[in-house]
């Protein structure tokens, strides 16, 4: 039994030690729940607004409302300042769908936006701005392992 609290007090203190640990920062997608707005601007000149929905739980979405088209992101991989996603067009015709999105944080609350065309291209780039904070939902959160100390 002694050996059996020793390992969970080391596994405890492991864990608190990685979560709290200097340096140790959230994936981007954990570090911008909530609603972001802006414009973006194709090379060619054209230019159209964009808003973007990260949910508590990961889920992201897009919409260009300028273009009335929109749909779902897909993550392709992240890091604390950048993210990459895939889009899935689901409604309106005015948007190319399977092109790629890069978002990279620069400070607070905006977000640098660039688009890429499914061929891997860059076509377009913009600024987005936090609009508003999503409060995390407990449920999604991962659980708390309670650190009790040695005995």
């Amino acid at each position: 039994m002694k050996m059996k609290s020793t390992v969970l007090w080391l596994y405890s203190l492991i864990g608190f030690l990685l979560i709290n640990a200097p340096g140790v920062q959230a994936d981007l997608t954990q570090n911008i729940v909530g609603e972001w707005k802006g414009n973006g601007s194709q090379y060619s000149g054209e230019s159209w607004s964009i808003q973007l929905v990260v949910e508590p739980s990961g889920v992201c979405s897009i919409s260009y409302p300028s273009l009335k088209c929109g749909g779902d992101l897909l993550l392709l991989d992240q890091s604390e300042t950048s993210a990459r996603f895939r889009e899935n067009i689901k409604y309106g015709k005015e948007c190319i769908d399977q092109g790629t999105i890069r978002l990279i944080q620069m400070q607070p609350g905006r977000l640098e936006f660039f688009w890429y065309l499914p061929s891997g291209q860059l076509q377009a780039n913009g600024e987005l701005i936090q609009v508003r904070k999503y409060t995390p939902d407990p449920k999604t959160l991962p659980p708390v392992i309670p650190f009790h100390g040695p005995k």
